[in-house]
Parts: structure tokens; C-alpha cells; sequence
């Protein structure tokens, strides 16, 4: 009910997006410490470091948070890539397309076109929309795993 706390309702969905990107960090990262090949890491990280801090000077005066949260999604993509690219001959991706990279995107995409356009008039409405398509890509892609679970065997 505090005026404060309603006006950062607005960010919400844009950091959610930033976990989305965190979520396939992971997933990329994932594979360094299992290989023990951690030796193009500091690079990696000083390059992503670097973008981060001069894409955050350079937007954060005239953006203000939007600024921030531009320069955690840029370097996010950047770390992706360059995770990605410093195990391509040392590691072999296989992974449902779908789970990893289109719902996700998706999502992504649904955040960024929709909250400039009506995430003011209608926030909780349309962030109550999020859940439900998030909900429905998320059963949509592990439709097959949900068939195997027999919740009646769960409890024991």
C-alpha cells in the first residue's frame, strides 16, 4: 500500500527478465566446473565486468534504472556467448531446444513488447498474465515429464 513499494512494480518484470538470463548462465556454466576448465574464466569475466560497468556509466544518467537493467542484459548475453564459446571444443551441447532457448525467449520477448505498451494502465493484470503464460510454456515443454510423475508415489 506504500506509494514506494507500487512504483517498483514497474521494474519487476524487466529483473525478472535479467533471471531469465541468469537461468541459461547457468546452464552454460555448468559444464566448466564438471571439466575442471576454469582457465578461460577470469578473461571471460574481466570482458563481461568491463561491458557491464561502461554500459551502466554510460546509461544509468540517462535512464536512470532502466539503464541498469539494460547493462545486466547485454552483459548477460555477452557472458552467455562467450561461455559458450570458450567450451565449443572442449564440450558438447545437447539440449531440447525448446526448454533452453525458445520458451525462455519467449518470455523474454512477451516482457519487452508488452510493458512499454500497456504495463502502466494494467500491472497487475498484465503481470498475472506473465504467470499464466509462463505456467503454460512451462507445461507445455515438459509435457512428456509430467506425464511420467505418479504423484501417488510421491509421498513415499
Amino acid at each position: 500500500s506504500k506509494p514506494d513499494y507500487k512504483a517498483s512494480v514497474a521494474y519487476f518484470p524487466y529483473i525478472a527478465i535479467i533471471y531469465i538470463f541468469r537461468a541459461l548462465r547457468l546452464f552454460y556454466a555448468a559444464p566448466y566446473s564438471a571439466l575442471k576448465f576454469t582457465r578461460p574464466l577470469p578473461l571471460t569475466y574481466i570482458v563481461v565486468s568491463g561491458i557491464k560497468i561502461a554500459l551502466t556509466v554510460a546509461l544509468v544518467t540517462k535512464f536512470g534504472i532502466y539503464g541498469v537493467i539494460a547493462s545486466s542484459l547485454v552483459s548477460g548475453a555477452v557472458e552467455i556467448v562467450l561461455l559458450r564459446h570458450n567450451l565449443r571444443n572442449k564440450f558438447t551441447f545437447r539440449y531440447n531446444a525448446y526448454k533452453i532457448l525458445v520458451a525462455p525467449m519467449l518470455l523474454f520477448l512477451l516482457v519487452i513488447g508488452l510493458e512499454p505498451l500497456i504495463g502502466n494502465q494494467f500491472p497487475l493484470l498484465l503481470h498475472l498474465f506473465y504467470v499464466v503464460v509462463c505456467g503454460g510454456l512451462l507445461w507445455w515443454v515438459y509435457r512428456h515429464e509430467i506425464r511420467l510423475v505418479d504423484p501417488f508415489n510421491l509421498v513415499r
